[in-house]
């Protein structure tokens, strides 16, 4: 769904998000910048498309007219080095009235497995005024399969 209203001020990937109930403050626990996977080949299953491994991506998102309800989504996709793109999930996202920011908790359980050792970034892609907009998240994921 496009937008001309919402904007991803920042996103970042932890171990675990938590988000206090009485103060509605939330804490990132184990703030990934660089993840190192390290395969074996022989233990990796023939049809295996995927590494089984949780992470959390916290985004805070703000609009400036907040008088209304408003829907949106977003995608949260891998970029290989290649420049291969592997969609994770689409998000829906609803603003309630009044309501000017809020935090989207997207649990990740995989990244993409590629036949060799090397590099994949995680994105946020949405679509702001009929343009594209993509949001690269401060994580670099390194996998190295050993033979």
């Amino acid at each position: 769904m496009s937008n001309k209203n919402i904007d991803l001020k920042w996103a970042i990937v932890s171990e675990k998000t938590i988000v206090d109930e009485r103060t509605n403050q939330v804490s990132l626990i184990g703030v990934a910048e660089e993840l190192l996977i390290t395969l074996d080949k022989k233990t990796i299953p023939k049809d295996a498309k995927t590494i089984p491994f949780g992470i959390n991506l916290t985004g805070y998102w703000e609009r400036q007219e907040f008088s209304k309800e408003e829907d949106f989504s977003f995608i949260v996709k891998y970029i290989h080095e290649t420049n291969k793109e592997e969609l994770i999930q689409t998000i829906p996202l609803k603003f309630q009235k009044n309501m000017r920011r809020m935090r989207s908790i997207v649990l990740v359980n995989n990244i993409p497995l590629s036949k060799k050792s090397g590099e994949t970034r995680l994105v946020i892609e949405y679509i702001r005024g009929g343009k594209k907009i993509i949001y690269y998240i401060p994580l670099l994921i390194k996998v190295e399969i050993n033979e």
